[in-house]
């Protein structure tokens, strides 16, 4: 979608599709009843009600009606006839249409007023309507209309009639195609007082009283102005034409072929013969010349590339087909005017919305049923000559789409405003050198799909956006012109983005890849076809993408108009749906004010509109991405009008709940069979929800192994509600769900939350997943490509890594030890966050890791600021030549001072710059300073801070133009000047500026194309000199204590299986350092440890151990600047005894008494124990005999008499209840835990042993020192850890309970 700042005022023709276009006849058709279609294709629709919503004068429009006289003229452009088209306009009582376009919601009750004046236009042989007969003129060779002339025809007037229409609300006016092999599109209607209305493409209205007359064939305007000569591609002459076709043999003539197969460089060979033949006849037509280009780059864009080669770790990739993928993408969505919006082709996050994209939003999408995210992304200037894309711009997108991935959301990515051609984007179908276009678009594409090969099947790629090669002229950038010339040129850019993300290899070979038609059309047209998927001709791996944005500029909708997409989305599935997923990648609607809502505004009737497509696109096989785009820093969303926008980011959640309700009802309820025949009448205008009151989902709680999935349901009630279900995970890094599918991703337990979206009722399922178990062909060791790696702020790192054996198979997980520092995704992939250190702790499936440090350091000098003239040009004020930002040389800023920067065209002109034949400095949209680093790229904030209250102000001193000094006018309200910051970059703003003036006299300001000129002659060069104060930059010092020392007071751990968890310490030196310590494991299948990086404590640095597993492993504390302490951790079954050499006692027992009374079944002692008893041995035996004497001899046969000692009594724990079910606790604090205790005998506490453990210790840990029953009561202290839930079990006896401890 093209929406920039001043996106709610673009009319909806710039989003809308291309022409209505109908397949040519299958048969040779030689009869005029072999031509005609079955029903009439409406290319316009529209009632006095529409008229009167879009601004047209009501009391005007019924003095037309009541006149009797009036008339209106319908314009058309059209794009193909033969011999037998004829087109039909009407004008008359909506009652009098036929019911295949008009329903009940146009019948107007109270009026009586039937029929209409009906007009044609007919061609050669039609001879059905012989009534005002217009022919269309048409050559031998039944060529379009529009290779011959301008192709704009006026139907004869309609009458506006009393009797026949009476009143405005019962007015209908339409066009209608009635023959095969003829298309058209409507340009407007003229109506006999003057009135006009201007229409889109799709038949919608775009503006009222704005519409001139075309110039029309065989037509004579009545002393009118033509309009303005256009020189469409279509109408290139020969000569040019030829041209072009010589610009491509050359090109491709002596490309190296050394990257493609052999095969397609023999084909490639052969249709350049062909071509050359095409060439080298010098008095062809055009067309000629153009099927000759078109042909030969067909053979070059499916030339196949020879394989990668490069190391890859794919990720597990589940190949499904059409049906899963549709119904696990569920309800969509667009990050839209967000990573695609950009400053002159620079593209930036915040550039068209103020919001910074976050996790916690795309969580919040998720959970509310959406599970699908199209990121639009610009590349621009962010590319580089050779194909690469700069690393702050990449990083930036791979960790939004990371987000959304590490959640199991389906994630759509593109290039999306590169395509703009008229204000200067790269990627232009219809330029004439379209070979260099074309090598860029594979450079740029290879680098995207390398970045993301190992990526699993979430992860989509669509090739383009919205693409036109007249994209430069409003009213035929979706003409016939328009769309017969690009869309070969599209096609072929189809097919060579799939071949080149194939050859990428890795997962990319069989990932989805979406394609697009001329301007995201709806792809129905005959001429249009699909790209070949060589990697997958058996089941090709390949969607198709459409926009549609139909009626979107209403306020409120009738059943008709909410419908008026359904046929488009219904021609799609019969083209493509059997074959293909589709997806709706955009439509919308716009927040606008309604008097008499409940809100005051329209989120009702949106609501309604939203639930009917998103159920049309159910239907039709397609997922419904709806565009959502944002709002200003300073905007409400709730008030704001003509958004189009559904999420307030800030605080993600729904601005009108109205609305992503019904998006998710359209989607997640099951289609009534009503529906699924194209009758959507039992969705209605707010609905009353019948809450879920019961959820009963089949398990309750679920064990896994990593990498396993599967699906839970859950039975609500009543049957017959309309709640949705929803599902959401407390910790998305240990598991994922979606439509009830669990998805096991890493060691540990979380919850899993089944709930109505209404919010009603919610139940949960313990989910706890185990690694996968070791085997003879387990990795024993895992490779790293370095053994430390130092990444710069702004930039990003891969670790690439290796198994041992080679044929190993575990899955690896990537986790930061310090996310504060940096963090990495699931594919290596290292983002730095701030300057410091931490380690990487990389874990196979099966518990073996891997640790390698990693240091951040900054990309730029962060004591200082680099600060350069920008030069913004625009297209506008350009003519549409160029749309892009010049800069001059940095000056170096290192605190208040006086500075000086410049620009000189003559020297800093970029070569785009002067391709686009750049002169002066004049009819800009600003000159103003900003942090280079910035602009180019490098970072993305500024070194330097801007607190209030004493902001960084910058004041002019003097501006020069060719070396003349300006007359300064405004330097800010402050002595200081004004300030120097936009957020948290150094942007001044001005003092040249198109659109809010600028701070000199000799500066004018252009307002209808926001430009500003000097009153200078050919002004060149400019210089600024100005005063910075209260420059501070980011405390980047380093303040930092590196240990010097670690030790511990042990080498060796032994614990116990199911034995509790084991503190584990060391002592770090100085008590004053500040390094933090992680603790890693070697193997987590035997002992596992929380890698968070943890500070010291008084010199102490304490981790939990937990024993998970039988065998041996170490426990290594790494401190940040790269000291270690090992140890090593033996793991038991059970306790074992300690080996010693002399197995004696301390005490030797006496004798065995020779009169001692002994009872035959108690055997007598050895004379020497097997092992060193713990103690000396009492008098008394631990099994001591039923007959047991009441005295012991002594060694000399006298009897001593024995101590007594009080007899236990056991008093048993009868029963242990938790107080609360559940528990709730911020991360890094503590919360109390009670648990009623009752023993046997009431009256006394219970002999039994307190035990309490928590099953992830990384979540939560217990702090109590020492746990006792007291007074019935046994009370137990937990630390959150990390966010996330877990099981707090208390033991006493043979009895236990639980509590669900959640982490926030």
């Amino acid at each position: 979608m093209r929406l920039k700042k001043a996106i709610s005022w673009l009319l909806s023709a710039a989003m809308v599709l291309s022409m209505t276009s109908l397949p040519a006849s299958v048969k040779a058709a030689d009869t005029e009843a072999d031509h005609q279609l079955e029903s009439p294709q409406y290319i316009v629709n529209i009632t006095g009600t529409d008229l009167v919503k879009a601004g047209m004068d009501e009391t005007k429009m019924q003095a037309l009606i009541d006149g009797g006289k009036g008339n209106a003229t319908f314009y058309v452009h059209m794009g193909k006839a033969d011999a037998y088209s004829w087109l039909q306009s009407r004008s008359g009582s909506v009652n009098a249409f036929d019911p295949d376009h008009m329903d009940a919601d146009h019948y107007v009750e109270g009026t009586t007023g039937t029929g209409a004046s009906n007009k044609y236009l007919t061609a050669a042989k039609c001879t059905m309507q012989k009534n005002n007969k217009y022919p269309i003129q048409i050559n031998q060779d039944d060529e379009p209309i529009g290779n011959v002339g301008t192709g704009n025809y006026a139907f004869p007037a309609n009458g506006i009639t009393t009797s026949k229409i009476q009143k405005v609300a019962n007015w209908s006016l339409s066009v209608a195609i009635k023959t095969t092999n003829t298309e058209a599109v409507p340009l407007g209607i003229i109506f006999s007082d003057g009135t006009s209305v201007t229409l889109n493409t799709d038949g919608t209205i775009a503006g009222v009283n704005d519409f001139t007359k075309p110039t029309c064939e065989n037509t004579t305007l009545d002393g009118s102005t033509a309009a303005p000569e256009r020189t469409p591609m279509i109408k290139m002459t020969a000569a040019q034409a030829r041209e072009n076709l010589k610009k491509s043999i050359d090109y491709l003539s002596s490309m190296d072929t050394s990257g493609y197969q052999e095969a397609s460089v023999q084909k490639l060979q052969d249709a350049l013969v062909t071509a050359q033949a095409a060439y080298d006849k010098t008095d062809s037509a055009n067309t000629v010349y153009f099927s000759a280009r078109n042909a030969l780059e067909k053979v070059h864009c499916n030339m196949l590339f020879k394989d990668s080669t490069e190391q890859s770790n794919p990720k597990p990739f589940r190949v499904l087909d059409k049906d899963q993928v549709i119904a696990e993408m569920g309800v969509g969505t667009n990050l839209g005017n967000t990573m695609d919006g950009h400053s002159g082709f620079t593209p930036s996050e915040t550039a068209w919305q103020g919001q910074v994209t976050t996790k916690k939003y795309m969580k919040a999408l998720h959970d509310a049923g959406y599970n699908t995210v199209r990121i639009p992304v610009t590349w621009g200037n962010m590319i580089n000559e050779d194909g690469s894309i700069k690393e702050v711009w990449m990083s930036r997108v791979q960790e939004i789409v990371d987000y959304c991935v590490s959640q199991d959301m389906y994630v759509i990515i593109n290039t999306h405003h590169d395509d703009v051609a008229k204000d200067g984007g790269w990627l232009n179908v219809g330029a004439d050198d379209i070979d260099s276009i074309e090598k860029k678009f594979e450079l740029v594409w290879k680098t995207i799909a390398n970045r993301f090969k190992d990526y699993d099947e979430h992860l989509i790629f669509e090739s383009m956006n919205e693409v036109s090669c007249l994209d430069y002229d409003e009213s035929m950038k979706n003409s016939a012109d328009a769309v017969n010339y690009d869309r070969p040129i599209i096609m072929n850019f189809n097919q060579l983005f799939v071949n080149a993300v194939r050859s990428t290899g890795s997962n990319n070979t069989k990932r989805w890849l979406a394609a697009v038609d001329h301007y995201a059309s709806t792809g129905t047209s005959s001429e249009f076809v699909m790209p070949t998927d060589y990697y997958n001709t058996d089941n090709p791996r390949l969607m198709f993408a459409a926009h549609r944005y139909s009626k979107s500029t209403n306020v409120s909708w009738t059943y008709a108009e909410a419908t008026e997409m359904v046929k488009n989305l219904q021609d799609m599935y019969k083209k493509f749906g059997s074959d293909y997923p589709m997806y709706l990648g955009e439509y919308g609607t716009r927040n606008k004010k309604l008097a008499g809502s409940k809100t005051g505004y329209n989120d009702v009737e949106r609501a309604y509109y939203s639930e009917i497509i998103n159920r049309a696109c159910q239907v039709n096989g397609m997922v419904p991405c709806v565009w959502d785009q944002g709002y200003g820093q300073d905007d409400d969303p709730f008030t704001k009008e003509g958004l189009f926008s559904f999420w307030n980011r800030d605080e993600a959640k729904p601005i009108y709940k109205t609305i992503t309700d019904a998006m998710a009802r359209g989607t997640l309820l099951e289609a009534s069979e009503a529906n699924k025949k194209g009758d959507y009448k039992d969705i209605v205008k707010d609905p009353e929800v019948k809450e879920i009151t019961e959820l009963t989902p089949s398990k309750t709680s679920l064990e896994l192994t990593m990498g396993e999935r599967e699906t839970i349901s859950a039975v609500a009630a009543p049957e017959d509600t309309n709640d949705v279900v929803v599902w959401s995970t407390d910790d998305d890094n240990v598991a994922t769900v979606f439509n009830g599918m669990v998805h096991a991703k890493n060691i540990g337990t979380t919850t899993i939350h089944v709930a109505s979206l209404s919010g009603s009722v919610s139940e949960d399922i313990e989910v706890t997943v185990k690694r996968t178990p070791k085997t003879d062909d387990s990795a024993t060791e895992i490779t790293t490509d370095a053994d430390s790696y130092i990444v710069k702020l702004g930039q990003s790192e891969t670790i690439k890594t290796s198994l041992v054996p080679e044929t190993a198979t575990e899955t690896l997980t990537f986790r930061s030890s310090d996310e504060k520092v940096a963090i990495v995704n699931d594919y290596g992939v290292i983002s730095p966050k701030a300057i410091g250190k931490t380690y990487v702790i990389i874990t196979a499936s099966n518990g073996v890791t891997k640790t390698v440090p990693v240091e951040v350091q900054p990309l730029v000098d962060p004591t200082k600021l680099n600060v350069a003239v920008n030069v913004y040009y625009n297209s506008a004020g350009t003519g549409g030549n160029y749309n892009s930002i010049e800069h001059g040389s940095p000056v170096v800023v290192n605190g208040d001072g006086t500075y000086t920067a410049s620009f000189d065209l003559e020297k800093d002109l970029s070569d785009a710059g002067k391709n686009a034949g750049i002169k002066d400095i004049n009819q800009v949209t600003a000159i103003y300073l900003q942090d280079y680093d910035v602009t180019v790229g490098n970072i993305a904030k500024s070194n330097v801070e801007n607190p209030k209250p004493n902001k960084i102000m910058i004041k002019w001193e003097k501006i020069l133009v060719n070396d003349q000094e300006m007359t300064i006018t405004q330097n800010g309200s402050d002595t200081n000047g004004k300030t120097a910051m936009n957020g948290t970059k150094f942007d001044t703003g001005s003092p040249i500026n198109g659109w809010t003036g600028s701070d000199i006299e000799e500066a004018t300001q252009d307002k209808s194309l926001h430009a500003a000129s000097f009153t200078v002659p050919n002004p060149t060069k400019i210089s600024i000199t100005f005063t910075l104060t209260n420059v501070k930059f980011r405390d980047t010092g380093s303040k930092d204590v590196d240990a010097t020392e670690i030790t511990g007071d042990q080498d060796d751990v032994s614990m116990i299986l199911g034995g509790g968890d084991k503190e584990l310490s060391v002592n770090v030196a100085p008590v004053e350092t500040t390094s933090k310590v992680t603790f890693v494991s070697s193997d987590d299948s035997v002992v596992d440890v929380d890698n968070t990086a943890v500070s010291p404590v008084d010199g102490i640095a304490t981790a939990s151990l937990k024993a998970v597993g039988i065998g041996d492993a170490t426990v290594t504390a790494y401190t940040s600047n790269g000291l270690s302490k090992t140890f090593n951790v033996h793991v038991a079954e059970k306790e074992e005894p300690a080996p010693t050499e002399s197995p004696e006692p301390s005490v030797a027992p006496s004798a065995k008494p020779s009169d001692a009374p002994a009872p035959s079944d108690t055997p007598a002692p050895s004379d020497v124990p097997t092992a060193v008893p713990s103690a000396v041995p009492t008098a008394v035996p631990s099994a001591v005999p039923n007959a047991a004497p009441s005295q012991a001899p002594n060694g000399n046969g006298t009897v001593t008499p024995a101590p007594t000692k009080a007899p236990v009594v056991k008093n048993a724990c009868k029963s242990v209840k938790a107080k609360k079910k559940t528990v709730t606790v911020k991360k890094g604090k503590t919360a109390t835990v009670k648990f009623t205790v009752t023993a046997a005998n009431k009256k006394l506490a219970t002999t039994d042993k307190l035990k309490v453990t928590v099953k992830n210790a990384k979540i939560a840990s217990v702090v109590t020192k020492k746990t006792s029953v007291k007074k019935g009561v046994a009370t137990v202290t937990v630390k959150g850890k990390k966010k996330g839930s877990t099981k707090l079990t208390v033991k006493i006896g043979k009895k236990s309970a639980k509590v669900t401890v959640k982490v926030k």
